[in-house]
């Protein structure tokens, strides 16, 4: 049976690609969070269903926070990176990369022993032009990134030859991609997670999960505090804006993860792709 990977952003609401011009980093720490209660929601949820999950921690939450961290790593869920400031990647120069991958992983790691083997970009937001970007995770030790959306639309991925599987993309660090499914040679419905998870029928999105699992490809999925815990300002934006960022958050996609863990198999992504050794298992999990 195709064991499929639950992953969460540990970010807060205003770190959402369209709040990226209202606050500045500076006003960040006197606003609300709703981190806090949607760890305390996530961590018994995952408990009484037995799954261990990976979380993308930022590394400003982790600063702001340090006790999330503790209490992650306490359950036993996998601790991956996030980048510090929730800067988009193709807005970086490759030493602003390093400087903020740096900084995240420091605060991390500060008196914890352990070890980060994942990566995932704030908004899967790399392109071709960052050829820069998988050699500097190799160079932190990174054994996988997971920021590739696949021949998707509405995501921020921009990178021509990406697999729906994971492959090989820079001297054994391993791309694990978030899930399209894919209906034609360059067009894929996505599935990761967020608002994608939310907007599509259950009915629907479990038969395409389905699907993909008989062919024994795993779902890599993935969902945000915000989308958990909705106590925080609502800021109107445009109307698109406004569908991503708000259409059925808290109860109607708790319900609908319910539901969606008690029909499929989860565990984390290092559980799932890599051995206790750290060699890659290969895509069949």
């Amino acid at each position: 049976m195709t064991t499929n990977t639950l992953t969460i952003d540990i970010e807060d609401w205003y770190h959402t690609e369209f709040f990226q011009n209202k606050f500045s980093y500076k006003e960040w720490d006197n606003l609300s969070s709703v981190v806090p209660a949607a760890i305390d929601f996530i961590l018994p949820f995952l408990r009484e269903r037995n799954i261990k999950a990976t979380f993308f921690v930022l590394g400003y939450i982790a600063e702001r926070f340090p006790d999330v961290v503790d209490n992650l790593i306490g359950a036993g869920h996998e601790i991956a990176c996030h980048g510090y400031s929730h800067t988009f990647v193709s807005k970086m120069s490759c030493k602003e990369f390093k400087i903020d991958v740096q900084k995240s992983l420091d605060i991390l790691k500060k008196s914890r022993d352990i070890d980060i083997m994942g990566f995932r970009a704030p908004a899967c937001s790399i392109t071709d032009r960052e050829s820069w970007f998988f050699p500097v995770l190799k160079e932190n030790g990174f054994r996988y990134d997971s920021s590739i959306y696949p021949n998707s639309f509405l995501v921020l991925t921009k990178r021509k030859n990406s697999k729906y599987t994971a492959w090989n993309v820079f001297e054994d660090l391993w791309e694990i991609p978030l899930t399209s499914y894919k209906l034609f040679s360059n067009i894929g419905i996505p599935l990761s997670g967020a608002f994608y998870f939310r907007l599509i029928p259950f009915f629907i999105y479990k038969y395409l999960v389905s699907n993909l699992n008989k062919k024994d490809i795993p779902l890599n999925i993935y969902i945000h505090p915000r989308e958990i815990c909705e106590d925080f300002p609502i800021i109107k934006q445009s109307m698109l804006a406004d569908l991503v960022h708000y259409w059925k958050i808290g109860r109607p996609l708790t319900n609908k993860l319910d539901k969606l863990t008690n029909k499929f198999n989860f565990i984390s992504v290092s559980e799932a792709y890599f051995n206790s050794d750290g060699s890659f298992k290969g895509n069949n999990i």
